[in-house]
């Protein structure tokens, strides 16, 4: 692997990481709150951030797994 496309593939790799622990860390912290307090607006928030920190690990996982498969 070229040395160029190591720091291209590092640069891709961090954002990734990045997305991964910002998705996780919204998430856990909107069950936090709803734990909480227990309101039924917190509780919804909490679903959706559930939904979209899941859909972003599965894909970012799933690609990865394309990626790793063809090197």
């Amino acid at each position: 692997m070229e040395k160029e496309e190591k720091k291209r593939l590092s640069k891709i790799g961090r954002k990734h990481a990045a997305f991964l622990l910002g998705s996780i860390t919204l998430w856990g912290t909107s069950d936090l709150w709803a734990s909480s307090t227990g309101w039924i607006f917190a509780e919804s928030i909490t679903l959706i951030n559930a939904i979209v920190a899941g859909t972003i690990t599965a894909t970012i996982f799933h690609e990865w797994g394309h990626f790793l498969g063809a090197r």
